[in-house]
């Protein structure tokens, strides 16, 4: 079986920063706790995963990475090969960390930590893992994604140019604004002027739940380990806005800036306040996929080097936040940050652009012969189009003249 690949978008490896995106970031993390083999000499223990930097959203089916290519399975003595039609591509944080669970079972740390028999408190390490991943995924994600696309100085020095030298065109062109209004609008509909404050009394609530044991223990009897990570999708997908609710909003994009802001530092609180309790990791000794959450969004907060960033000042102030973000980088990326820096070209990733590109070819061969023949037609003499004077049309000759306005002096012929 050829290697599994992951596709994200790339990052720099002049200031360490691992990927430009922070979810492509998160599934990066995830597969270094579940530590799949990366040669084939290991390939009778579990599929080989390969990371394929390509820098091109479009690649994914929903124009969105990170996404995982599954290519087919091979018999034995078969001969390996690839047919775009037969690779599976799938893409999105969610589906992609529901597929390497699913591939790499047996090592996928979620199902040993929330595990019935592991030594663990299952039902309250569930619940928390729920509350930590919504907080994340609701307001610091939220600030992230405004300081990196949405701020003028940032978007302009940092983010736009990065993609300028980094995509192919028009991509470098196209994929930034399209990327910075999707997370605009998303914005002015999340953080509306301040007339109601609902949103942030219900994130404190959940912040509160989170810092008391008692309440969180209560909501981990409830909790379902099958549902813990449904709450990945409690951030809106970029596809999901409403067209009419945008268009409410565009006489103004303004937002209620210092509520987001004030959302995050709440969650970055809380957030230190966990890594100070329990120990190496969020939730104990062990890492679980809230883990790679909180380090790509915190890793993208401080190796991003963003010309103006509040939300930097404020993680630095918190030193468990600092230290956790450091123990993290130094045991899973250190070795091989060169990797994340460069674009690949994969076996699997050039089969569906071969596909593309036949596709793209039959339409313009189409269009090429709908021209030449009407150009054959014309040169031929078989399609003439010719003026005629006001005269011809009392001759009865079999002359086809159409007046074009009683004051016109001429009209068009067609002869077949």
């Amino acid at each position: 079986m050829k290697p599994i690949e992951l596709c994200i978008v790339g990052g720099n490896a002049a200031s360490n920063l691992l990927s430009m995106d922070v979810d492509c970031l998160a599934a990066v993390t995830y597969t270094k706790f579940v530590r799949p083999p990366t040669s084939a000499a290991l390939l009778h223990s579990a599929p080989v995963l390969s990371i394929n930097v390509c820098n091109n959203p479009y690649f994914a089916p929903t124009g969105a990475l990170p996404a995982l290519v599954v290519p087919p399975p091979v018999e034995p003595d078969a001969t390996p090969s690839f047919h775009a039609e037969d690779v599976q591509v799938v893409s999105g944080l969610e589906p992609v960390l529901d597929n390497l669970r699913g591939l790499y079972g047996a090592r996928d740390p979620d199902t040993i930590l929330f595990s019935p028999n592991s030594a663990t408190n299952a039902h309250l390490i569930s619940a928390k893992a729920r509350a930590f991943a919504s907080l994340v995924q609701d307001a610091l994600h939220d600030a992230v994604e405004y300081e990196q696309w949405c701020h003028p100085v940032n978007y302009t020095t940092h983010t736009r140019r990065w993609f300028a030298d980094h995509s192919p065109f028009p991509l470098n062109y196209l994929v930034p604004r399209q990327r910075r209004q999707t997370v605009l609008d998303r914005l002015v509909l999340k953080y509306p002027e301040p007339d109601g404050d609902t949103a942030t009394s219900s994130l404190r609530s959940l912040i509160g739940a989170l810092t008391g044991s008692s309440s969180a223990a209560s909501s981990g009897q409830s909790a379902s380990s099958s549902s813990r990570f449904s709450l990945l999708q409690s951030r809106p997908a970029q596809s999901t806005v409403a067209a009419s609710d945008v268009a409410s909003h565009t006489h103004s994009l303004h937002f209620d800036e210092e509520r987001l802001y004030r959302n995050a530092r709440e969650a970055l609180l809380a957030i230190s306040q966990q890594l100070g309790r329990d120990g190496r990791f969020l939730l104990g000794d062990h890492p679980c996929y809230v883990d790679a959450l909180v380090f790509a969004h915190l890793h993208m907060i401080f190796n991003s080097k963003l010309p103006s960033s509040r939300l930097a000042e404020t993680a630095r102030s918190y030193n468990p936040l600092v230290r956790y973000c450091e123990r993290m980088y130094a045991s899973l990326f250190a070795s091989d940050i060169s990797t994340y820096g460069a674009v690949t070209t994969s076996e699997a990733q050039s089969a569906i652009d071969e596909k593309r590109l036949l596709r793209t070819r039959a339409w313009q061969f189409g269009l090429a012969s709908i021209v030449s023949t009407i150009a054959y037609l014309f040169l031929s003499g078989q399609v003439v189009i010719s003026a005629a004077d006001d005269d011809d049309d009392d001759d009865g000759n079999a002359h086809a003249g159409v007046a074009l306005d009683d004051d016109d002096d001429e009209a068009v012929d067609v002869e077949m």
